[in-house]
């Protein structure tokens, strides 16, 4: 007797983006760097770039991390991001992946639930159409931006180094690819050992003093 195919899909349909993009981590809303988001938004229009990418922890989601003396009021925290979205539908297209902190709430709940439906929870009824017309909710923790030699692998990395850009750098290598990640909240480039391919921590769009 032969041995079935595997029941479980393969990973394998990342969003895959082709044009022109502005990619943001780690904003972390409600407690984003307003001035730096903004400046970014800004010069993106004005190089007429029509799509963004949110590369993890769009939400902070203070009221469900279970560190000592966190805030648990997460209706306010909810109702507060609601009130944060609109700037980001500028865009034509929204490309939002996983987080660390995105996936607070289903850790919370202990339970199995698709990005797209706790992403739900956090857009206003008015935004809700304009929403669905221009972000791309990912379960995955990565998409890419372009093809071939020069393709980019955009990360929420799962753990990283105090060293800057040591985990996009080992991203490239294993994946023969450049590498643009965000989850330290560092800055740094390092290149590949055979000097094809670039590893990039891009920092992030949080306020470290909020």
């Amino acid at each position: 007797e032969l041995l079935m195919e595997s029941p479980r899909p393969k990973l394998t349909d990342a969003v895959i983006v082709n044009e022109s993009c502005l990619v943001l981590s780690d904003v972390e809303l409600p407690f984003q760097n307003a001035h730096f988001v903004n400046l970014c938004i800004e010069a993106a229009l004005r190089r007429r770039i029509k799509t963004l990418i949110l590369a993890g922890d769009w939400f902070h989601l203070a009221s469900l991390a279970h560190f000592p003396g966190s805030e648990k009021d997460l209706e306010t925290e909810i109702n507060q991001i609601q009130d944060m979205i609109a700037p980001f539908l500028v865009f034509d297209r929204v490309v939002y992946i996983a987080g660390n902190h995105d996936h607070r709430v289903q850790n919370s709940l202990d339970r199995v639930l698709g990005a797209d439906k706790v992403t739900r929870l956090f857009i206003r009824p008015e935004l809700a159409e304009e929403f669905s017309e221009k972000v791309i909710v990912s379960d995955y923790f990565y998409c890419w931006v372009g093809e071939g030699e020069n393709r980019w692998r955009v990360v929420h990395a799962k753990a990283g180094t105090v060293i800057p850009a040591n985990a996009a750098k080992a991203i490239a290598v294993k994946y023969n690819c450049n590498c643009a990640s965000g989850h330290n909240h560092l800055w740094g480039e390092q290149m590949t050992p055979d000097g094809r391919h670039l590893g990039v921590e891009i920092g992030c769009c949080v306020d470290p003093e909020r």
